[in-house]
């Protein structure tokens, strides 16, 4: 036939084969459908024609004078044909229209003839629709007809016909086909011997891709798939395929039917792959990383591919280099040289990132602290760029990144907190907690953000609270967040008040420290239930507080004025108990003296043990650590020989690089304290003091001058300098207390967690 003759051809074929009449499916014959019969001459004829074609035109072309014939195309000629056209095209850049059309009218055929066809015949032709890209979406009628009649032939299907049914169902798309898939679910755990390495790992691939839950069959699959393993007959695909399968279906379990992170399939992994790694393609080794990231799995099997990846890293696509470091951090396992190439990589394709790539590259870089600042960089050019193509998630982790990383860009943070803001209804709560977190501790001003964050949290009338859905870290994060950039916000904290009573019991210890820590130092805020509740909870679980803990409750409670002695005694008990304070730093040390003299508890085991924990360390305080240490001795009462002693020779050391603030106050407290032979540190202070008293508040310059009065220590340049620095500032001295009792609430800065 010459080839001008084509599309006539196709339409012949089309009128023969459907006319003018809609697809409908033959209703299926109660009888076992019988297998193609080769002996018919003229059937075989046509096969042997078809496979001899070159193009998909000829196979259009073939089919077209069968059918102008008068001859009938049978249910094999159908499938061959099809199959033929999905090989030959496969191959194209562009497709022709012809083609397509002729395809498609095949397809409609095998779906008109579906009820008859044979079990490999109908798998075949699934193949073939899938790999020439035809999709659910595009041919509903002809892939519900063909879904229905495997679905009644599943039980007939081998290893294959479930692999390649498997594969083209999930590569189209099929999402309207529960019982089909029920069908191979149910019938192939009892074949699952026969199927080889192609078929496990095609099949488990499928179920994964779309979705399909189906444990019977993937714990027969996890069982099976070792001994093919053992004896090498997996390539880099089918570990690939079957690592990431397991890992997206999300079998953690064995008690429900799945498999756990040390199962023997993936231990399996970890020990017969990494011989095989050098034949990983780039998209093989990102998927195995994502999926162990995912899953879990042993270090080996990370070492293998932290091995083999940088040397094609120039290879990998933007979302492999993107899931090969997120499986990296997400298991925390470092891979130094691994990220190196990916941070030298990554730049050079950057443009081409999407913004979930970008954001997981980021999180991912971050995660395993990493310094890369080019690499930074360059993400923040392209995500400014793409900034309107954010998902709220997206905006959160690379928030989130940058603020971990102590990456400073304003320009990105001023970006994401332009378009967040306009999001924020569309953010979990996760996203909530991580974006408010990055702004506050990357000290990023953002009041629009915060207001709209505040906004769409705070309940309206009838609608709850969507606080109700926010776990314990995220309630926490949230308060501890507004209230580190200093954004008040009395509607949103009563609500955070409210959800985190209602599950309080569920917080753990460092969820009820920062949430503690939050109410205290937020402006205008009051919640004595709330305390209430945190002191109950937190007596429960003081034998899971971190040194941090200890000292953050403590300080809240004593900076909101709430008093809990209850919770002041266990946490007292707690600390004295032998080597107890050994892991606390210096700042938990201060922050934890500070906090049981401010609420006044008398805990004089507690101060023993703290000066002697304290006193061996003195060098490791630093100034305010140090300030912060002695005044709570002092206000509480507690004679403490050897750590004066040894606060007293660091004085004389450090005093010079102490602040304002902390050398007023290391002055109070010795003077209160009475501390015997302290001029030599008096004189230090007062060195240290006399250059600087501009820095000075009027509080501590009355606090140092006080202090020396206290002490009988004569200094007089220290007081000359103070009569010339106060004369000028006298109106904004305010008449005081006695010092003592005036400082023992005011004096200190807020400790933050």
């Amino acid at each position: 036939m010459p080839r001008d003759d084509v599309p006539a051809a196709v339409a012949a074929l089309d009128g023969a084969l459907l006319g003018s009449k809609r697809l409908k499916a033959r209703p299926a014959d109660k009888r076992p459908a019988a297998a193609p019969d080769r002996s018919d001459r003229s059937s075989y004829a046509v096969n042997q024609r078809l496979a001899a074609c070159a193009t998909g035109l000829d196979v259009a072309r073939e089919c077209a004078a069968q059918t102008k014939g008068g001859a009938p195309l049978s249910g094999v000629n159908v499938a061959t044909a099809l199959q033929r056209i999905a090989k030959l095209e496969a191959r194209r850049t562009k497709r022709d229209d012809r083609v397509d059309k002729a395809f498609h009218v095949l397809a409609k055929e095998a779906a008109r003839q579906a009820q008859d066809g044979a079990p490999r015949e109908l798998a075949n032709i699934l193949w073939a629709l899938a790999k020439f890209k035809l999709t659910e979406a595009a041919a509903p009628e002809v892939f519900d007809a063909l879904s229905q009649a495997c679905a009644a032939k599943a039980p007939a299907f081998n290893a294959q016909d479930v692999s390649n049914t498997a594969w083209a169902w999930a590569t189209a798309g099929v999402s309207t086909n529960q019982a089909g898939w029920d069908a191979l679910a149910t019938h192939a755990p009892s074949k699952i011997e026969s199927f080889d390495q192609r078929a496990l790992s095609l099949t488990a691939w499928a179920f994964a891709t779309s979705g399909v839950a189906a444990p019977p069959l993937f714990e027969a699959i996890a069982q099976a798939a070792p001994a093919r393993m053992a004896r090498d007959e997996f390539d880099a695909q089918g570990y690939a395929n079957t690592a990431w399968a397991f890992a997206t279906a999300g079998y953690t379990s064995s008690s429900t039917g799945g498999v756990s992170p040390s199962s023997p399939l993936f231990d399996a992994i970890a020990e017969y792959a990494p011989p095989h790694m050098d034949e990983f393609k780039p998209q093989e080794l990102s998927a195995t990383a994502w999926a162990c990231g995912k899953h879990g799995c042993s270090l080996r099997l990370y070492d293998s591919i932290a091995a083999a990846a940088p040397r094609r890293i120039a290879e990998f696509s933007p979302q492999g280099l993107a899931n090969t470091a997120w499986g990296f951090a997400t298991a925390d396992v470092a891979a130094p040289e691994l990220f190196a190439s990916i941070a030298e990589a990554a730049p050079r394709t950057i443009s081409q990132f999407n913004p979930q790539a970008l954001a997981t590259l980021a999180w991912s870089f971050a995660r395993e602290k990493v310094d890369a600042p080019d690499l930074y960089a360059a993400i923040s050019t392209t995500a400014r760029h793409q900034i309107e193509q954010f998902a709220p998630r997206d905006h959160a982790n690379v928030a989130w990144a940058y603020a971990t990383a102590k990456h400073a860009d304003p320009a990105l943070f001023g970006a994401i907190a332009s378009t967040a803001a306009r999001q924020v209804e569309a953010f979990a709560p996760q996203d909530h907690a991580n974006l408010c977190w990055a702004f506050a501790t990357a000290g990023e001003p953002a009041p629009q953000l915060f207001a709209a964050v505040a906004r769409s949290l705070e309940a309206t009338r009838p609608t709850p609270s969507k606080l109700a859905a926010f776990k314990p870290q995220n309630l926490a994060s949230l308060a501890w967040s507004f209230s580190k950039a200093r954004v008040r916000a009395p509607g949103l904290f009563a609500e955070i008040a409210a959800a985190a009573m209602n599950n309080i019991d569920a917080f753990a210890a460092r969820h009820l420290a920062k949430t503690a820590w939050a109410f205290s130092v937020a402006e205008g805020i009051e919640a004595p239930e709330l305390f209430a509740a945190i002191a109950e909870a937190a007596r429960n679980k003081v034998d899971a507080f971190e040194p941090r803990d200890f000292a953050n409750v403590a300080h809240s409670f004593a900076k909101a004025g709430v008093a809990a002695p209850e919770l002041f005694e266990t946490m007292a008990a707690a600390l004295t108990l032998e080597g107890k304070l050994a892991t606390f730093t210096p700042r938990d040390v201060s922050n934890t003296c500070w906090a049981y003299a401010t609420a006044g508890f008398e805990a004089p085991e507690l101060f023993r043990a703290m000066a002697a924990a304290a006193a061996p360390r003195v060098a490791e305080f630093g100034g305010q650590a140090l300030a912060n240490s002695a005044w709570a001795f002092a206000t509480a009462g507690v004679a403490a020989p050897a750590l004066f002693d040894a606060i007293k020779g660091q004085v004389v050391e450090d005093a010079a690089t102490f602040d304002a603030q902390a050398l007023s106050n290391v002055a109070w407290a010795l003077a209160t304290a009475g501390v015997d032979d302290a001029r030599e540190a008096f004189e230090a202070v007062a060195a240290a003091s006399t250059g600087r008293l501009a820095e000075f508040k009027p509080q501590e310059i009355s606090n140092l001058c006080w202090s020396f009065a206290k002490a009988h220590v004569t200094h007089g340049g220290l007081f000359r300098a103070v009569a010339a620095e106060a004369a000028p500032r006298v109106a904004t001295f305010r008449p005081q207390h006695p010092v003592w009792k005036s400082t023992s609430r005011r004096w200190r800065r807020t400790p933050e967690i």
